[in-house]
């Protein structure tokens, strides 16, 4: 019955040794895939690391950049003056993206290759995140505050200047009235002779209102205009603000590797503390046990007049009991 099987079919041991193959071959093409996509991960990340010292240093420089720019807008404070502090406002909320970057910049690479100095300093960072964050929100009330004193002057202003355009177009229309009623005097103006009194009239009332239009208009125009200024900058310093504030809270949480490395150099420190503790103990015990020694030998020499009593009592009682 072997003898009448087909050649094309195959043994069970062949067909496994096959399958053993292939998954042989599978298996070398995966690693050769894994090892390449680890050299490429490898150097990639040691030209990382061959960056965090640049990526760092950018940061540091830009911190004492924004130092020099707050201090120089804090020589020139004009406290007390809406449009100088609402102007201070959009200056530190338009600095957001830099802050931000620059604690990126500082933060990037966690705690790899840092310096004693530099982890002190990334303590006080940190802290300064949450504080700045803080700053930052108490900013918002108070430029509200100048914003709605810039709109208050702003339309105290627009107020003004519409009564005096009001007040100079009265003056002209009485002026005008004056010369209705009195024709003899509009003869006197240069060039009113050239034409009849009513057309003179006619054209002095047309120009009144024209100009009274006019200045109206153009006022109306430059309080919208500032008004519409003021609207855009709320809206864009305000999401700068509330964005960069968002941003700086959460810096501040992620960055808790921070305080671990801090307590870590704590430990290694309370470890040299504690041998050179043990060192001294050591240093010092033959001075420590003489001490004691002493101490025990005065305490005995003190005793000694209290047991020369007790034994003459005794010696007493024993023989000199009659």
């Amino acid at each position: 019955m072997d003898n009448n099987h087909s050649p094309q079919e195959m043994n069970p041991t062949e067909s496994t040794a096959v399958a053993t193959g292939n998954n042989v071959a599978q298996t070398l093409q995966t690693l050769q895939n894994t090892s390449l996509r680890l050299e490429r991960n490898l150097d990639l990340q040691q030209s990382i690391l061959a960056t965090l010292p640049l990526l760092r240093l950018a940061g540091y420089g830009l911190l004492v950049i924004e130092c020099v720019d707050f201090v120089s807008l804090a020589l020139g404070a004009k406290l007390m003056d809406a449009k100088w502090e609402w102007n201070a406002f959009g200056f530190a909320a338009l600095q957001m993206p830099i802050i931000i970057l620059t604690c990126v910049c500082i933060l990037f690479g966690a705690a790899y290759s840092r310096s004693r100095p530099e982890q002190v300093l990334l303590k006080f960072l940190r802290w300064g995140l949450l504080c700045l964050g803080l700053v930052y929100l108490l900013m918002i009330p108070w430029s509200a505050n100048n914003l709605n004193r810039l709109y208050t002057t702003l339309e105290t202003d627009y107020s003004r200047q519409l009564s005096e355009i009001k007040r100079g177009a009265d003056q002209a229309r009485e002026q005008v009235n004056f010369f209705e009623k009195n024709p003899q005097a509009l003869e006197k103006i240069e060039g009113a002779a050239k034409s009849a009194p009513a057309d003179t009239l006619a054209q002095m009332k047309e120009k009144v209102s024209g100009v009274n239009y006019a200045l109206t208009s153009q006022a109306a125009q430059e309080y919208q205009q500032k008004r519409n200024a003021l609207r855009k900058q709320s809206v864009i310093w305000y999401g700068y603000t509330m964005v960069g504030i968002v941003v700086l809270f959460v810096l501040f949480q992620k960055s808790r590797w921070i305080k671990e490395i801090r307590t870590a150099t704590s430990a290694v420190e309370g470890a040299g503390k504690h041998r050179l503790r043990f060192l001294w103990r050591i240093m010092t015990a033959p001075f420590i046990r003489f001490h004691i020694a002493c101490l025990k030998l005065f305490d005995m020499l003190s005793k000694i007049p209290w047991i020369i009593q007790m034994e003459w009592r005794m010696f007493r009682k024993r023989f000199f009991r009659r």
